[in-house]
């Protein structure tokens, strides 16, 4: 598994060539939207899908103790959840969602924040992958229960009293926002001392949601003027926009998220 956390169709097709791969090594997972009832969850789990299992970022991994700000759930019920879908310590997992609204990207985050590196995201997702002329299902996989460890990365998540140190000018580290431009406009304040990416810059819509290339993503860092060798707060309105530009902007700085 390389660092990168994105996987194109042709690779993801030669790591898994099948449907039916999604074993306690090889999973196809789909992060999917909030669903806010039964009804909602039962939609989403019937409509057509590469064959992954389905993961509600701010329903089943969600902390419930905060269930307003879908922060990440504990490292109990995270691993609770991972491990009654078959997903161990061994496993390499694929995320993927609709295309537009980087989902699969903070599952991703979670995971890595788990410890567990072995997890992508499928480049472009849904639309991607039919595009691809591959074929989508309605059946449910069914995994053997499982043992996922979760190993806490601190550095991989900032809490309130770093980005108000960044705020009050009492840290060198770097606040970068990035939402999308139709939600950013909806805002009525920033964090002070934050610098502004737009989502709207990092993600192609019309090329599926894609990320930048790299040229892209390195010009818009040096405009920004950002020192790589510092720690960098990304931040956007739930943390879902904010995971996907951890992953491309971490080559040229050290990410984190709140």
């Amino acid at each position: 598994m390389t660092s990168d956390a994105f996987i194109e169709i042709e690779e993801l097709l030669v790591l898994c060539p099948t449907r039916a791969c999604g074993s306690s090594t090889r999973a196809a997972r789909r992060t999917v939207p909030p669903a806010s009832s039964p009804y909602r969850r039962r939609a989403i789990r019937a409509r057509p899908h590469p064959g992954g299992d389905q993961l509600d970022y701010a329903d089943q991994l969600a902390d419930p103790a905060t269930p307003h700000a879908a922060r990440v759930a504990p490292p109990e019920l995270f691993a609770q959840v991972l491990g009654e879908r078959g997903i161990g310590d061994d496993a390499i997992l694929v995320a993927y969602d609709d295309g537009d609204t980087p989902y699969a990207a903070r599952f991703v985050w979670m995971c890595r924040y788990y410890g567990h590196d072995a997890v992508r995201v499928l480049a472009g997702g849904m639309p991607a992958w039919v595009n691809a002329g591959q074929s989508l299902t309605t059946d449910a996989p069914s995994y053997p229960p499982a043992t996922f460890t979760p190993r806490v990365r601190p550095a991989l998540r900032a809490l309130r009293e770093e980005v108000l140190a960044v705020a009050e000018g009492r840290s060198d580290a770097q606040l970068l926002e990035t939402q999308r431009d139709k939600t950013y406009a909806q805002r009525e304040h920033d964090i002070r001392n934050a610098v502004r990416l737009s989502g709207s810059l990092l993600l192609e819509d019309h090329r599926g949601g894609r990320v930048a290339d790299r040229a892209t993503i390195d010009r818009l860092v040096g405009d920004l003027g950002l020192d790589r060798s510092k720690r960098t707060i990304v931040s956007c309105g739930s943390g879902v926009s904010a995971s996907v530009r951890i992953w491309r902007c971490s080559r040229t700085a050290s990410p984190t998220s709140p």
